[in-house]
């Protein structure tokens, strides 16, 4: 399985184009962490063979009746949260995003909202079990980030353009 991560594209979607074009056929999900995510959702029609999914962020308020503001994604028996991050103070650090998304169950928290590329393993966020923190930094500038799993191992990576 492998997902294409996206966050931050600000109405700027040539990033997302690029990456789409690499890497679509050999994807199954394209995901969009907000600012840009309605935009986004619109060039589902595009890619037939890719599940869209986006959650809101904090510059997409028109998006709040389409998108949520976080979603959880179970894939592979990997459980996923999404969500752009404002709402847990990441700019600020990760322990509420690491809090919530531990509550949720989650093996993957996904993020944006900072425009930094971030990866980080936390061993005993759930009572003992991990969880990894993803943000694929912003599209505007070119970041996007690549999940693969895999028989229950789970690679994540960055991309530039």
């Amino acid at each position: 399985m492998k997902i294409i991560v996206f966050s931050d594209s600000h109405g700027n979607n040539n990033v997302i184009n690029q990456v789409l074009s690499m890497h679509a056929d050999t994807s199954d999900y394209a995901i969009h962490l907000g600012d840009g995510a309605y935009d986004f959702l619109e060039m589902a029609p595009l890619y037939k063979n890719l599940r869209f999914v986006a959650v809101a962020g904090n510059c997409d308020k028109a998006l709040s009746t389409q998108a949520p503001a976080s979603l959880v994604l179970d894939i592979d028996n990997v459980r996923i949260f999404l969500c752009h991050g404002h709402k847990h103070g990441v700019k600020f650090g990760t322990a509420r995003l690491i809090k919530n998304a531990a509550a949720e169950g989650a093996d993957i928290a996904l993020f944006g909202h900072t425009h930094k590329a971030y990866e980080k393993y936390i061993p005993d966020a759930k009572g003992g079990r991990p969880i990894r923190l993803f943000n694929p930094g912003a599209a505007v500038t070119g970041s996007f980030g690549l999940i693969e799993i895999k028989d229950g191992s789970i690679l994540l990576s960055h991309g530039v353009i």
